[in-house]
């Protein structure tokens, strides 16, 4: 088995950046994406250098955070007065929502240029893959990463998982339930229709012993290609103005640091790959 092991939300504040350092250190974590329009950007960039065996890729953000681009080019994504993104609680309050493409194509395209042209500014390289943030499936804003990944000839986690087939454990903290009963039967999005894994409640019951049981699963079945992913991290009070997503990066964290985890794959002889291994 093929083992690509990834983290999203890379910058996002300085306590995930210091979790997802220690996975690089202590566990199996390889592949993370840099959010470039955080506070906290500065000081995950300095860290990137001491680890030059990790994949570091980027997170297109347009949901949390001050956009990169002009904001007067983005009046369907930020507040025009701060430039700040418009996030999706308050997007639903709007009566029209559900009828508005509310991350439009073009402008979604402009603020992953300027976001991918800073990573190349402050990296001194190119981002090594593209990744979604918070995208809920919605097919504007992923074919806008979809064509800046080809125009920039980098590896798209979407595009990649199709082309290799990969069977996909995504979300390796929530809840059993979510796993066991919706996980790999529905897509996330319809998965969380029925269950949303980021209520507080919900994200107290994370553990290990599920994702470990899909990745057993899915090794016993001969799967060639599987996709680990995370939501990294140590929790700080900054955290919660940011994301949904709290509580359970500890457990995320947990896992991918987790003495089974490493032993298993160790005992298996489970290959730990990067986008760098599929590129061709």
């Amino acid at each position: 088995m093929k083992l690509l092991v990834q983290s999203d939300d890379y910058g996002l504040t300085k306590a995930i950046v210091d979790g997802c350092c220690d996975a690089f250190e202590n566990g199996v974590l390889r592949n993370t994406g840099i959010f470039m329009n955080m506070p906290a950007t500065e000081y995950a960039v300095s860290k990137m250098e001491d680890f030059p065996e990790i994949c570091f890729g980027i997170d297109i953000n347009v949901s949390t955070g001050f956009c990169v681009a002009n904001k007067e080019l983005l009046p369907h994504l930020v507040k025009p007065e701060t430039g700040e993104f418009i996030q999706v609680s308050e997007r639903i309050k709007d009566p029209d929502f559900a009828k508005t493409c509310y991350r439009p194509y073009d402008e979604v395209l402009i603020e992953a240029k300027a976001q991918i042209e800073k990573f190349i500014q402050m990296v001194g390289k190119k981002p090594e893959y593209v990744q979604t943030h918070s995208s809920s499936g919605e097919q504007e804003y992923i074919c806008a990463l979809s064509d800046i990944a080809k125009e920039y000839d980098l590896p798209f986690k979407v595009d990649i998982c199709k082309k290799y087939d990969f069977k996909i454990v995504q979300e390796c903290g929530l809840f059993e339930k979510y796993h066991n009963e919706y996980h790999i039967s529905m897509s996330p999005k319809e998965a969380q229709k029925k269950v949303n894994p980021y209520t507080m409640e919900n994200q107290m019951l994370c553990e290990v012993k599920p994702t470990f049981r899909m990745l057993q699963k899915l090794f016993d079945e001969g799967a060639e290609y599987v996709y680990l992913g995370s939501h990294c991290g140590y929790l700080s009070a900054d955290l919660f103005q940011y994301s949904r997503c709290s509580i359970n990066r500890v457990y995320d964290h947990e896992m991918l640091t987790s003495s089974q985890i490493q032993k298993w794959v160790q005992e298996k002889h489970i290959e730990l790959i990067t986008y760098r291994d599929l590129v061709e």
